[in-house]
């Protein structure tokens, strides 16, 4: 019986830490749903803005931070599935009015509705 966890700790670290954060990371943007989900899985919405201005205003007001400019972040990697401690990430194309939000770090593969209502309220920017 032993024998078998020798072979499965590792590949179980290895889906956790390098996989699953990769696949997430490639997983494409979804167009921001009118209704609140119960649950989605690898969760990461795109919606569009009116004006460049309010959604930076809105999203300092969050507590958001800019690293670089037009990505926004907040939060930890440490944190737990509530997007007011998990790791965020907000990314402004100014050039189409748009928006990407999405969990920065491994661990939140599914969400719901945190991630949705602060996509709402920079929606409506």
């Amino acid at each position: 019986m032993w024998e078998n966890l020798i072979f499965a700790i590792p590949i179980g670290l290895f889906l956790g830490f390098v996989a699953l954060p990769k696949k997430y990371e490639a997983t494409e943007a979804k167009e921001l749903p009118e209704q609140k989900p119960r649950l989605v899985f690898y969760p990461s919405y795109t919606s569009s803005f009116s004006s460049l201005t309010s959604i930076k205003e809105q999203l300092l007001k969050l507590g958001y931070k800019s690293s670089i400019e037009d990505i926004y972040e907040k939060g930890s990697v440490f944190g737990d599935f509530s997007t007011k401690i998990a790791k965020t990430r907000v990314e402004i194309n100014p050039q189409k009015s748009t928006f990407k939000i999405s969990y920065g770090g491994a661990g939140a593969f599914f969400d719901t509705g945190d991630l949705w209502k602060i996509a709402t309220s920079l929606n409506k920017c």
